[in-house]
């Protein structure tokens, strides 16, 4: 069972990914702003990140700029609903979209998974 942390200030975002992802087997803990989010993940030993790209707070781009930089390789789920595609991939090493949850939900197994993390993201 990976421990999985969901970073999502929309609540109803937030309870599709926490329900999808608990679905399949995850502990997974849910804060609603980019602060409290950096704060958890740097202390959580967490397996797998989802993170929405805005945010109140720290938006998501400041957390996993952060976080690296406090040396946490948490894989990392980006979640944007931006439609302008530069910025939902700005300054990701690892494009790609997952289309449905179910994918998400794979991914963040997936990259749990992996000995040397690599962010993972949509």
């Amino acid at each position: 069972m990976a421990k999985v942390l969901t970073i999502e200030d929309d609540a109803v975002t937030a309870r599709e990914i926490v329900t999808e992802l608990r679905s399949r087997g995850n502990h997974v803990d849910w804060v609603d702003n980019g602060t409290a989010g950096l704060k958890r993940a740097v202390g959580g030993e967490y397996d797998a990140i989802t993170l929405d790209r805005m945010l109140p707070g720290l938006d998501g781009l400041a957390v996993i700029t952060a976080l690296r930089e406090a040396g946490v390789q948490t894989p990392v789920l980006m979640i944007s609903a931006l439609s302008d595609v530069d910025e939902r991939v700005r300054g990701l090493p690892n494009p790609s979209r997952p289309t449905k949850w179910s994918r998400a939900s794979k991914c963040c197994s997936a990259a749990s998974a992996r000995p040397t993390a690599k962010p993972c993201c949509a």
